[in-house]
């Protein structure tokens, strides 16, 4: 910057919420403080944790530091003519049922559409076809669920960094015969662990149902609450994978109650 005094850079940071961990707290400062001081740079930053339910909650170093903008998902006009464009663009005649498929099962997030349809063409082009039908959306979201719930890529981390007790609300939603409230959904986990013979100490299992419920709709985004207080998956895409997961799953409860006593007292 000293040698070139009148350019203005621009910095893109990604993965940002690694500074939220405690031994980088100084560094996270420091940061901050250049942020603060160098006004020729303009910085972009990326990460899951700056939504606005979450820098609050988490003691932020970037609190009204940076300026979050949510990029979960697409409003339907906007996403639909993006899969039609680009898909126009690289020579794929993408029909109504197809596109629609597509931003329902990906909750119109853009990389989730872009990995369906990508999967999608990637089929189309062994046939030797351009047009594109929602059959052929369903036979790549097939695939596509079993090469997930083998390796746990793409979405396994809704499962994988879940904790147990996170896993625990996921396989009651999954479960349920209707839609759960998140009250009901604590009770309902709470008492399964007590039938399970698990001696819960209830203000930490409340403080540590209402932090995974923050997780899995704030930071996973593999659920909402709907405007009944209804826990719902927020992603097709995302219940499609975890009832794959959850089928494979051997023991689980006896698993799970372990794991979360062991949760629980840390």
């Amino acid at each position: 910057m000293g040698l070139r005094p009148n350019e203005h850079t621009v910095v893109l940071l990604d993965e940002l919420d690694e500074v939220f961990r405690t031994d980088s707290r100084d560094i996270a400062i420091q940061l901050r403080n250049i942020i603060e001081s160098e006004t020729r740079i303009s910085w972009i930053a990326a990460s899951t944790m700056l939504v606005k339910a979450s820098v609050g909650k988490y003691g932020s170093p970037w609190f009204n530091l940076l300026e979050p903008i949510e990029m979960r998902n697409m409003d339907w006009a906007s996403a639909y003519q993006l899969v039609l464009r680009l898909g126009k663009r690289v020579g794929f005649d993408w029909t109504e049922s197809a596109v629609t498929a597509i931003l329902e099962l990906s909750g119109r997030r853009p990389y989730l559409m872009q990995l369906l349809g990508v999967r999608t063409t990637d089929g189309l082009n062994i046939l030797g076809r351009s047009r594109v039908e929602s059959s052929d959306v369903s036979a790549a979201v097939n695939q596509l669920v079993g090469e997930i719930s083998l390796t746990g890529t793409y979405l396994g981390f809704v499962w994988n960094e879940a904790q147990w007790l996170g896993k625990l609300m996921l396989w009651h939603i999954l479960n349920a015969a209707d839609p759960l409230r998140a009250v009901d959904l604590e009770r309902r986990v709470r008492q399964l662990m007590t039938k399970q013979g698990m001696a819960l100490n209830n203000d930490r299992f409340y403080a540590a149902f209402d932090e995974r419920l923050a997780w899995l709709t704030d930071i996973a985004d593999a659920l909402e609450i709907d405007s009944g207080n209804h826990v719902i998956f927020s992603i097709p895409l995302v219940k499609r994978y975890l009832e794959r997961v959850v089928q494979r799953e051997q023991d689980f409860l006896r698993r799970a109650t372990a794991g979360l006593e062991a949760e629980l007292k840390e």
